[in-house]
């Protein structure tokens, strides 16, 4: 089977632009593409994990985190967290997300951050599945990008790490961010880079 391969800057920037991704999904991405979290990782925050609820008005007051830690159960390997700084633009998409599932969906701090909608008769609030967000990543991708050959889930990891090494060009840091126990896993994340690029205020 094709190993799964990085969406590139122009990627990933066409899919957060486009009107008809969802503000789950943009949320989703946004935090995945930013921060290199695995998609177990993700799928375990909570609503509390990603944002301050500030008062108790109507509506809330929501304010976005400056960074999300992410604990052992659920990560691989040895580690006990992994705590990354979120961007602007991430902060503004988990915002955005957040107020409707506060506002309109009764979602409380304790409230996994992704769950289903209602669908088919099928009951919601359901914790999402790496599957369930395979599935919208590639559907995503065929939609706004006309492919997903060789796309998934963790082509939003991978182009963390790659963007990630093309501003510091510190495998060893990369290495660290990803939560990788072994440099070479990184050094199969990094696609192929040419010269230096332009560095930008955020990844995508």
């Amino acid at each position: 089977m094709a190993t799964t391969r990085a969406f590139t800057r122009e990627e990933i920037r066409a899919i957060l632009k486009d009107s008809e991704v969802s503000l789950r999904d943009r949320c989703y991405i946004s935090l995945s593409a930013n921060t290199g979290f695995r998609v177990s990782e993700i799928l375990s925050l909570r609503i509390g994990d990603v944002v301050n609820i500030v008062g108790k008005g109507e509506p809330p007051i929501i304010k976005s985190l400056r960074e999300v830690t992410v604990v052992k159960d659920a990560m691989k390997g040895k580690q006990r967290a992994r705590t990354m700084a979120l961007n602007r633009d991430v902060q503004k998409a988990i915002h955005d997300y957040v107020k409707v599932c506060m506002t309109h969906e009764g979602a409380t701090p304790d409230t996994m951050l992704f769950l289903t909608p209602v669908a088919h008769g099928r009951q919601k609030n359901k914790p999402l599945t790496r599957q369930y967000m395979l599935k919208i990543t590639k559907a995503i991708a065929d939609r706004v990008l006309g492919y997903n050959n060789r796309i998934g889930t963790h082509s939003f990891r991978k182009a963390f790490a790659t963007e990630c090494y093309r501003k510091c060009r510190d495998v060893v840091k990369v290495s660290m961010m990803m939560g990788h126990r072994q440099i070479q896993t990184t050094m199969n994340y990094i696609q192929s880079l040419g010269g230096d690029h332009e560095l930008v205020n955020g990844l995508f």
